[in-house]
């Protein structure tokens, strides 16, 4: 059987001391792919000179800042496979990824998409989540896990990704409107038509810091463009979902806006999160366990919280001694 070609698209800005990281990454595949495409979107620092030692090996193309879906969308111009894949210039892929997404493209002809579980690490190495649980294939328009999907990205970020290129033609580029949910746009995308399909492995290496998109310095700016994501999806009714699943997808980025804000210092903001997570769904809020238990903290603090627990803790063993 031939074996299928895969282009490789990485967007980079300002990455100089480590794009070279991921590129070396893409090359070491033990499913080689049929290219590799650098895009620098503007970089202001040493990014040109950084993949000096790649040329030859990758196409370097540099344009104007425009933000990551449009240096993705430019990259995927400048390919001509089969299959596109994604990586940013952040992360990192292990050298068996391609080869074990291409084997479950070949067995399963109806995924348009094939994603992977990832690690999550800091630069320094430590990690900062756990790897998230094994997916089943999102079957098109199975409305369970289209479900699934609005509550969360569960296909994963973009550097997980292997799409078909049909798919592409049919549903569109990325959405450059979208800032940091451009990826999770085009599952959704995807996901009314074709099936996506996933490798429980965590083949990919997700790398956090101060930087990056989903530093939560920019909560803010996240959740806007989250909710954006949201009317839009729903503002054309193809999800096939009606105003109480609205809320409940609203409901739930509100919470998860507020974890954020609260890990960051900033427990206002985290209340007033949690007080619009609980106004547009109510029983999506209480079923969540953790949404309450942080709302609480929020209005007593933590300290006092572990009192109040302990105190409540010391009655309710009084009571049964007696």
């Amino acid at each position: 059987m031939e074996r299928a070609s895969v282009s490789v698209v990485i967007p980079t800005f300002n990455r100089a001391s480590i794009v070279g990281e991921a590129v070396a990454s893409a090359l070491a595949q033990t499913h080689e792919p049929a290219d590799v495409v650098v895009v620098d979107d503007g970089s202001t620092d040493d990014t040109a000179s950084a993949l000096d030692a790649y040329r030859g090996r990758i196409l370097y193309v540099r344009q104007q800042n425009a933000g990551p879906a449009a240096a993705r969308n430019t990259g995927i111009r400048h390919t001509k496979s089969r299959y596109v894949a994604f990586l940013d210039s952040d992360d990192l892929w292990a050298p068996e990824k391609l080869r074990a997404q291409m084997s479950l493209f070949a067995s399963d002809p109806s995924l348009a998409v094939v994603s992977c579980l990832a690690r999550y690490v800091a630069f320094d190495g430590r990690t900062l989540a756990e790897t998230g649980p094994p997916q089943d294939t999102l079957r098109a328009g199975d409305r369970t896990g289209l479900r699934r999907l609005l509550l969360g990205n569960t296909v994963s970020g973009g550097s997980s990704a292997v799409v078909r290129r049909e798919c592409l033609d049919d549903v569109g580029v990325f959405d450059e409107e979208l800032w940091g949910v451009e990826d999770w746009d085009m599952w959704l995308r995807v996901a009314k038509k074709y099936s996506i399909g996933f490798v429980n492995q965590p083949l990919t290496i997700m790398r956090s810091g101060a930087a990056n998109l989903s530093a939560t310095a920019n909560v803010a700016t996240m959740l806007a463009n989250e909710l954006r994501l949201l009317d839009k999806h729903f503002a054309d009714g193809s999800l096939g979902f009606g105003w109480y699943d609205r809320g409940m997808a609203i409901s739930e980025r509100y919470g998860r806006a507020a974890w954020a804000y609260y890990a960051t210092g900033h427990p206002r903001q985290a209340r007033r999160c949690l007080a619009r997570a609980l106004a547009n769904n109510p029983v999506h809020f209480l079923s969540q366990r953790a949404f309450p238990g942080l709302f609480a903290r929020t209005l007593i603090g933590q300290r006092s919280l572990a009192t109040l627990r302990r105190v409540l803790g010391s009655r309710s063993a009084a009571r049964r001694s007696s």
